[in-house]
């Protein structure tokens, strides 16, 4: 029998938790927008009921080889982060590996690309969770920069990102940990998650 189209799809309640679902998981009115445009929800649905699957693109490509061996580092504590960064409110996620690791530099545009803002550089992320490199290997090869040629010759050409760990300011901008040039060294610095990625851009992974 068809659905009686009298009858809500959703209670109050369950609208209203719905809503609060969206907002806590950073959903934002353009995507809102999106999933109420033609079938895409019923897509998501087919998910749900496992009807379908996700099948997540692949836009890692690997740039300039610097095969550069880092041992295995602990994740950083709020209070070690907050040494260096004093305005730190809280750790957002860490995934970032504790086991060594050999740093591979590469980026995640299309070759048609010169940037992607930063709501787009998350979701291409996604696929290199828990390969992306995160503080302690940036504070590591900033320390050992000198015994590694190949990476210093990059100096002023690429900044890196390592997105392995995000953390949030009280200004509420969410960061990651970059190095760039400073001088004729690498720099540690943190770098607004938001801001996207362009093409002197590189991502550190393993």
């Amino acid at each position: 029998m068809p659905n009686d189209k009298s009858q809500p799809v959703m209670f109050a309640r369950q609208a209203a938790e719905f809503d609060h679902a969206l907002e806590r998981n950073g959903c934002t009115p353009d995507f809102v927008k999106w999933l109420s445009t033609g079938t895409n929800l019923s897509g998501v649905r087919d998910i749900y009921l496992g009807n379908a699957e996700i099948k997540m693109l692949e836009f890692w490509k690997t740039m300039e080889d610097v095969a550069v061996r880092i041992p295995a580092l602990k994740q950083p504590t709020l209070e070690e982060l907050r040494r260096a960064f004093s305005q730190i409110e809280k750790i957002e996620s860490d995934s970032s590996p504790t086991d060594e690791v050999i740093l591979r530099l590469g980026t995640l545009l299309r070759s048609d690309e010169k940037s992607i803002v930063g709501s787009e550089y998350e979701r291409r992320l996604v696929s290199r969770r828990n390969l992306v490199l995160g503080y302690q290997q940036a504070v590591w090869l900033v320390e050992h920069q000198d015994e590694f040629p190949v990476f210093m010759s990059l100096l002023g050409k690429v900044y890196i990102d390592f997105p392995g760990l995000v953390v949030l300011y009280a200004n509420g901008y969410r960061n990651v940990p970059y190095l760039s040039r400073n001088g004729e060294r690498w720099y540690l610095g943190r770098s607004w998650l938001d801001c996207g990625f362009n093409r002197n851009g590189r991502v550190a992974s393993k």
